[in-house]
């Protein structure tokens, strides 16, 4: 598996990290010392101590000499621990340097595979952060490397510099000519139809698909996913059914705005429930989670929309994803919230078959739907909730009843 600059391998992290550590190594801390003990004899107090001898400093960027690969990994455990001593932009450029040269230093060895993948991993990081500390030439240099590493003898370093190549161009796609963004997408999904399912080229394709949608290409991005699944599901790996599944979930919801969505399952009471119930009205659908805290955070902006749009035909269907249907239960009678709520009783949390549909992997999720039952905004939370409520129903006849309260003495004068 690649070790990314996205996902940070061991050794990586203390250029991510570096002015995060307040850690020494252990050479370099001073050893306690002794009270001396009172002369309780004239001979002893006759006796001279030997001054100690100095401690050479130990350079914690000093590698090793030897291959032996417990000698390097623990060198490069204690690497991680080394703080920046001068935490300017200029300090840390020169840490950068210094950690940048044990890298070359341990690419230039015949060292195990495990610790090669280390090493270029951690080039590859810091030049990626002298890119975005606007090094001059450093994304010249990171290609420049790249290049190089990718016709090394070594096929595991070859491998790897070929495959960061590939992740940069997949990073870049919005830069790409749409002929280009076409043939980048078929050459991920060939990827994904050739040998065991790899999960860095699952990761690489769908941060295609996200970007080309991010991009406004919808179609694009759908069409992408439509084939990644595809593929994935020819080759049978046991593996894949669920990255199938989250594919095409995406592909749904990406295609919502404009067409109407699916939601359905159980009340809280145990009645069913089909959104097609609720055509002519406008409805916030909210994935939310008792655990969730912007979700909680969310609440009282929501809460404040019903009280101030639901006699003008606004409803709210809550989709909890929570697992603890005791505690669900609990939070509802606390919060008395007046909405619907939907929970699926069998511990399927993130597995909701709501959830799975859309592919929601993160919460709050909303889409808000209008009164004909289509999407209209896969956005709907904080401050976007009220203006669009206001487009679909009108401005709110009434105050929040806090705002009421607080004009009430006004009022009685």
């Amino acid at each position: 598996m690649i070790r990314r600059w996205i996902s940070v391998p061991a050794v990586a992290g203390t250029v991510v990290a570096l002015c995060c550590h307040g850690f020494v190594l252990a050479e370099d801390k001073d050893p306690p010392t002794k009270p001396k003990a009172a002369a309780s004899e004239k001979g002893d107090a006759e006796k001279t101590e030997k001054p100690a001898a100095e401690k050479k400093p130990v350079d914690p960027f000093a590698v090793p000499e030897g291959n032996d690969p417990k000698v390097i990994a623990l060198f490069l455990s204690r690497l991680q621990r080394v703080p920046v001593k001068n935490r300017t932009p200029e300090g840390i450029i020169e840490h950068l340097g210094k950690l940048e040269k044990v890298a070359d230093e341990l690419l230039s060895r015949d060292l195990e595979d495990q610790l090669l993948e280390q090493a270029i991993g951690m080039k590859f990081q810091i030049l990626s952060l002298y890119a975005q500390r606007e090094v001059e030439g450093a994304e010249e240099k990171q290609s420049e490397f790249l290049a190089k590493a990718a016709e090394d003898p070594r096929p595991v370093v070859a491998n790897m510099a070929k495959t960061y190549q590939k992740m940069q161009r997949v990073q870049q796609i919005g830069d790409l000519e749409k002929a280009e963004r076409a043939a980048l997408i078929q050459e991920l999904a060939k990827d994904l139809q050739e040998g065991e399912l790899n999960s860095d080229e699952v990761e690489f394709a769908m941060m295609a698909a996200n970007s080309l949608a991010e991009l406004g290409e919808t179609e694009d991005a759908v069409a992408a996913l439509n084939l990644f699944a595809k593929n994935i599901e020819a080759t049978g790996s046991p593996n894949g059914e669920k990255v199938v599944s989250a594919m095409l979930g995406t592909a749904r919801k990406l295609t919502l705005p404009g067409n109407p969505i699916e939601i359905s399952g159980k009340k809280i009471d145990g009645t069913e429930f089909n959104i097609t119930e609720l055509k002519g009205k406008v409805v916030l659908v909210d994935f939310w989670a008792t655990w969730c805290g912007p979700c909680l955070a969310e609440l009282p902006n929501v809460a404040e929309q019903y009280e101030l749009y639901h006699d003008k035909g606004f409803e709210v269907v809550g989709i909890s994803l929570d697992e603890d249907r005791e505690a669900l239960e609990e939070f509802l009678k606390e919060k008395q919230l007046p909405w619907i709520q939907l929970h699926q009783n069998d511990g399927a949390g993130w597995g909701n078959d709501n959830a799975a549909r859309y592919a929601i992997q993160g919460i709050p999720a909303c889409f808000l739907v209008d009164q004909e039952g289509k999407v209209v905004s896969l956005e709907c939370r904080g401050e976007v909730l009220p203006k669009m409520l206001e487009q679909l129903l009108g401005p709110a006849e009434k105050k929040p009843a806090a705002e009421e309260k607080a004009e009430t003495p006004e009022k009685s004068k």
